[in-house]
């Protein structure tokens, strides 16, 4: 049968549903409604490096990504993301540098910036082509940007690793369905 609920009016009967909706709360409405189940994690993007970047000791370097393997709304360019306009909301991000040497030394570290001011990030060691990696959960408002800084204090320059089997510096996230 129908689903009964009770408003300021009475009690009310919302009729069966269709296949693949969910029962879902309208808050505008204070009443429930039938709505399609789930949605997209959009706007969604992944991103990496077709070749090494060259560092410089004890220098933040902002990285960039040349290859777009996923990019639904077209929010990612060269070394940024950039919440499209009506898209703000709960997002996930990640990434992951390598460190492109065998070397030992101290520090490594790289994080994420939005706009222009470090949010969140992460150390390590260099031992034997080692890397970071870190993921974050941020709110973010249409035209906020996001970058990807790297720093190594091996005392000269190094290279951010692109590819061995496989992709080894990347970048992504995705909106939080809510």
């Amino acid at each position: 049968g129908d689903i009964v609920y009770r408003d300021g009016s009475g009690l009310q009967r919302l009729a069966k549903g269709t296949a693949g909706q969910a029962l879902l709360m309208n808050s505008s409405a204070n009443a429930p409604e039938w709505g399609a189940a789930g949605g997209a994690n959009t706007p969604m993007f992944y991103v990496s490096k077709s070749g090494n970047q060259s560092t410089a000791g004890n220098t933040e370097t902002t990285i960039t990504f040349d290859v777009e393997e996923i990019d639904t709304d077209n929010a990612f360019a060269s070394n940024t993301f950039t919440v499209p306009s009506g898209k703000g909301g709960k997002y996930f991000l990640f990434a992951q540098v390598r460190t492109d040497t065998g070397d030992d030394f101290e520090a490594c570290l790289f994080g994420f910036k939005v706009n222009g001011t470090k949010v969140c990030s992460s150390w390590w060691r260099n031992f034997y082509y080692n890397f970071g990696n870190i993921s974050h959960m941020r709110n973010l408002s249409a035209g906020d940007t996001v970058t990807v800084w790297y720093k190594q204090d091996s005392g000269g320059t190094k290279n951010v690793g692109a590819q061995d089997s496989g992709d080894v510096t990347f970048f992504g996230g995705y909106r939080l369905v809510e």
